[in-house]
């Protein structure tokens, strides 16, 4: 991510698909990352997961949650299912696990 991040910004009529797809080799779960959230479903099955994933994260008891904040716990439940996110973001308090987090205790080595 880090490389990622400080690499050259490109071009606003640049596709951004067309970019993670020139990419994937040097950035291959951002990659996967990026598809899953940039593409449109060739079909409904997945937007209907996705509607079906978000009753239960919004439910009665969570009725408040921001959209944005939403669409981001819809994208990691998804993430995490296929496996395109460390297992580590489940539980960042496990020993071992580096912490990004201005301000928090985390401890261990980077990966």
């Amino acid at each position: 991510v880090e490389v990622y991040l400080s690499s050259d910004c490109e071009d606003e009529a640049y596709n951004p698909l067309s970019y993670w797809n020139a990419n994937n080799k040097q950035f291959p779960t951002l990659s996967n990352m990026a598809r899953t959230f940039l593409a449109v479903p060739a079909s409904s099955a997945p937007t209907e997961r996705a509607f079906s994933s978000g009753r239960y994260i919004q439910d009665y008891t969570r009725n408040q949650l921001n959209p944005n904040t939403l669409q981001s716990l819809i994208c990691l439940k998804n993430w995490l299912s296929e496996k395109l996110i460390d297992q580590a973001v489940r539980d960042p308090t496990r020993p071992g696990i580096r912490s990004d987090i201005p301000g928090s205790s985390g401890s261990g080595s980077q990966p």
